[in-house]
């Protein structure tokens, strides 16, 4: 311990070039999961469509899954013999920022639903009668729960 703590104070090229390597994977697979995480969040706490519990379900269950579970299903997607092997990601940057996007979006997706679904409902219907269109309605409900956005882009 003493030695990994000399490592960063004394500004070691190698050390820092590792923690600035593994800030880009936890910021691009934060990007990823969000880029999916929060439209999916969006459209399971407003759309109404069959099956809608079972997907809150699904969600929050995968929130719950063991990060080891997770990065053996990632792990036998990119291994050479599965789906996405022809790829050649498995000892890669791009492997690694596919795990860490595949732990984080369940929790992007959870996060962003349980804030959007706790609004208000007539929070919704006043728009509507106001007359606002679509995209100004996701805007404006985007910027009401921002704080819990915010939370689950920290959390990813």
């Amino acid at each position: 311990m003493r030695e990994a703590f000399h490592l960063l104070i004394s500004g070691d090229g190698e050390t820092w070039g590792i923690v600035a390597r593994s800030i880009r994977f936890s910021f691009l697979s934060s990007i990823l999961s969000l880029l999916p995480g929060v439209p999916l969040g969006v459209a399971l706490a407003v759309g109404k469509f069959p099956g809608k519990r079972i997907a809150v379900s699904v969600v929050n269950a995968m929130t719950a899954v063991p990060t080891v579970v997770i990065g053996l299903a990632a792990y036998s997607l990119i291994s050479r013999s599965g789906p996405m092997g022809k790829f050649g990601w498995l000892f890669a940057q791009a492997g690694v920022v596919m795990g860490q996007t595949l732990l984080a979006l369940p929790v992007v997706v959870s996060l962003s639903y349980t804030g959007l679904a706790k609004l208000d409902p007539r929070f919704h219907e006043t728009l509507t009668t106001l007359g606002t269109k679509p995209l100004l309605r996701l805007l404006v409900t985007l910027r009401e729960a921002r704080s819990v956005l915010i939370a689950a882009a920290v959390a990813a």
